[in-house]
């Protein structure tokens, strides 16, 4: 009987974890467990993850924050439609915040288009250089 209540106790504390909710501004949401939030993104473990691998998200695709405690941080109002509305949180912010989180994110996702310049180049290269503005 005991290690019947024994292992009814650890089952109920396992179903009762904490979990922290991100919506997207795309409309998904992301059941985590956040870590930390930072001044340009949001760095947390998946809920369903075993490894514990950390993540992180780029507060300028993030709706909204709704933390296990029940607080919610706003970061972008939107509308039925999806559309991002003028009293977004995130619109008033500083120009030079804003500047720096583009900065951020260009840092973080920019590839630097080699295969699209190789590309221009070899098709310039040898022929005329008319061949080179030509867009794939």
């Amino acid at each position: 009987m005991k290690c019947f209540l024994t292992l009814l106790l650890i089952v109920a504390a396992y179903s009762v974890r904490a979990q922290d909710t991100i919506r997207l501004i795309k409309g998904n949401y992301l059941l985590v467990n956040i870590d930390t939030v930072t001044k340009y993104d949001i760095r947390y473990r998946k809920f369903e993850d075993k490894h514990k691998v950390k993540h992180s998200v780029s507060k300028s695709v993030v709706s909204n924050i709704t933390y296990a405690d029940g607080r919610r941080d706003t970061l972008f109002v939107l509308n039925e439609s999806g559309a991002i509305l003028k009293r977004s949180p995130m619109l008033h912010v500083s120009d030079e915040a804003i500047y720096e989180l583009g900065r951020h994110d260009a840092q973080r996702y920019y590839d630097r288009y080699s295969s699209a310049s190789t590309g221009t180049l070899l098709a310039t290269f040898p022929g005329s250089p008319l061949l080179g503005l030509i867009v794939r």
